[in-house]
């Protein structure tokens, strides 16, 4: 896309519709704007108070801006928070993926936050999907975390019978540790999909949902992805990245309850509540682990690593085996993928299964090679 292409989002819209807090905005310009959204949908499905201000489309304008290498115009208002936070998460974004002539422009720069600050009692949010990074935050923050949120898939073309399933898995996950949670969804992947991998835009999008329940939260934590050590710096989860949304009201942290997937997996495995209910496999529909797909393999070798495979192994439909991994030899891999899974061979050291992992890495490197070439 051409960097002298400009895009606008807004101005914002909030309803309620059938029980739901809907903040909308149009979207107009950039290059396939035919195929594009009309607007953007934000949804928390519930009819408490939200920041109906332009702030919650700030971090997907970011993300816009920096994967088209583009300018985008966010019709306000914007709290002066806000603007400052959006200009510092698109810094940071333009710094790692190159986007030198990526920029955001707020109309409508107001002095009102969403929210008063410095409520009587904390409030602390996690982002809560039942997967190994996840579920580690939520045991090691236990006693702070007040509130569970999680984005359910309801929009074409991810919304199917499946994900309903496996959306009563995590009510009943929520339920049984005691926490309410909060139910999103949104139409955003339709607009930065043909842009860039989820992978990368995901962070970006679950800030804009928690800015959107900021009136009621002090914080909201993301879970981090890599151990430091093989980050990927084009990341879009990445802490540096995450940390920059500070309203001066509100922010959003990341959160790592150990350093690296084997050692966020040991602890899982050492927790009842984690292991019932834990869910990393998005390939098979419904609320189960189905043991053959990349995620699910990965998982277990983790656990494998960290001695807690016994514990998880009723979640996965199959055994972890070595030929399981060898039937992934040739499966695309994308580069944050590619660093859990240098992460996990590191930490399986002389077991078969590194050897089957490194040649699972190899395929993948040399295909996404050719590719670029």
């Amino acid at each position: 896309m051409s960097a002298s292409e400009e895009w606008v989002i807004g101005p914002p819209r909030a309803d309620t519709r059938d029980g739901t807090r809907v903040l909308t905005a149009p979207v107009t310009g950039g290059a396939s704007h035919d195929a594009l959204p009309p607007s953007i949908a934000l949804r928390i499905h519930d009819t408490e108070a939200i920041d109906s201000s332009a702030a919650p489309f700030v971090p997907i304008a970011c993300a816009l801006a920096a994967w088209s290498d583009a300018t985008v115009h966010v019709v306000g208002p914007v709290s002066r928070g806000g603007a400052d936070a959006g200009h510092a998460l698109l810094d940071e974004l333009s710094r790692r993926f190159g986007a030198g002539r990526a920029r955001i422009v707020i109309d409508g720069v107001t002095d009102v936050e969403a929210r008063p600050s410095g409520g009587s009692t904390p409030t602390l949010g996690l982002f809560y999907t039942r997967g190994i990074d996840s579920a580690s935050t939520l045991i090691a923050e236990r006693t702070r975390i007040t509130t569970l949120l999680g984005l359910d898939w309801v929009d074409p073309p991810y919304g199917d019978l499946g994900q309903a399933d496996i959306w009563r898995g995590t009510e009943r996950a929520a339920a049984e540790e005691g926490l309410p949670l909060l139910r999103f969804s949104s139409n955003v992947r339709q607009l930065l999909d043909p842009i860039e991998s989820w992978s990368h835009t995901h962070a970006l999008v679950l800030i804009a949902l928690a800015q959107l329940v900021s009136p009621r939260l002090d914080r909201v934590l993301l879970s981090g992805a890599h151990r430091r050590d093989v980050a990927p710096v084009d990341f879009g989860n990445a802490p540096d990245v995450v940390n920059r949304w500070r309203t001066g009201s509100f922010d959003v942290r990341s959160f790592d309850a150990a350093d690296g997937r084997t050692a966020k997996t040991a602890l899982v495995g050492a927790d009842e509540h984690a292991r019932r209910h834990l869910l990393v496999c998005w390939e098979q529909p419904g609320d189960r682990n189905c043991g053959r797909c990349l995620k699910c393999v990965q998982t277990m070798s983790h656990a494998h690593a960290a001695g807690v495979l016994a514990a998880l192994q009723s979640r996965f439909e199959h055994p972890l085996t070595t030929e399981a991994v060898e039937s992934l030899v040739g499966r695309p891999c994308d580069d944050a993928t590619l660093a859990v899974l240098r992460e996990l061979v590191d930490d399986l050291a002389h077991d078969p299964l590194a050897s089957a992992w490194r040649r699972v890495i190899t395929a993948a490197e040399e295909s996404g090679r050719q590719v670029d070439a």
